[in-house]
């Protein structure tokens, strides 16, 4: 076997095994997240689950649409006193793309999201710079991007965190499923979002869509 062809083989044996780890990533994810939401006391006044999460995930491939760049998964909620569905609490794994193109970032993303919508990519996902129509967006402390809304319950929010920060059931708690919980609940972002999380994205903003990543 040539080198090339050696080079190609090992290539994407490696990506198949990075979205192996990222899908049992994903599974561990949703029970966490799943149990947050069903059992903890201060969420369950808030809010509860409508169903499971969707049944299939949200796909995004580069442009050739051999290679898969991104996946999304999303947890419909109701946030009382609605009976209906108004938020989706979702979280999208980055490895490379639009999705992963704040400037200076070299590193695969986890973004934790708290919208109306479900993530799709056809339409609906978090990715780099900004869609003209979002620059209503603030940053706050450098970490969460937040919507405004006439309700702040209802406000619409976004923190990232580096994929290969995540290794552990620990990780997943400490970096995840608490400051989701401390976010719903509507803790101050500092107290949400602490800067001893390792693996927190900073960002900087560079105009209205255009983001840096800080070292």
């Amino acid at each position: 076997m040539s080198d090339v062809g050696k080079s190609i083989v090992e290539s994407f044996d490696f990506v198949s095994r990075v979205w192996s780890e990222c899908d049992s990533l994903a599974n561990e994810l949703k029970k966490n997240i799943s149990i947050l939401i069903a059992q903890d006391h201060e969420v369950k006044k808030l809010l509860s689950a409508k169903g499971g999460w969707r049944k299939n995930p949200s796909w995004q491939t580069d442009a050739s649409g051999w290679v898969t760049t991104a996946v999304g998964y999303s947890l419909p909620v109701k946030v009382k006193p609605k009976i209906s569905v108004s938020r989706h609490l979702s979280f999208q794994i980055s490895l490379s793309g639009d999705s992963v193109a704040a400037i200076d970032n070299s590193e695969p993303m986890v973004h934790v999201i708290w919208w109306a919508d479900p993530l799709d990519f056809e339409g609906i996902w978090m990715g780099f710079p900004f869609d003209s129509d979002e620059s209503s967006q603030s940053l706050e402390e450098g970490v969460l991007f937040r919507w405004p809304s006439t309700d702040p319950r209802d406000a619409e929010w976004v923190y990232t965190l580096r994929l290969t920060s995540l290794n552990t059931i620990r990780d997943l708690k400490e970096k995840i499923v608490d400051p989701v919980k401390a976010l719903l609940c509507g803790r101050p972002v500092r107290e949400a979002l602490p800067a001893t999380i390792e693996g927190l994205v900073h960002y900087a903003a560079v105009d209205g869509h255009n983001f840096r990543v800080m070292p």
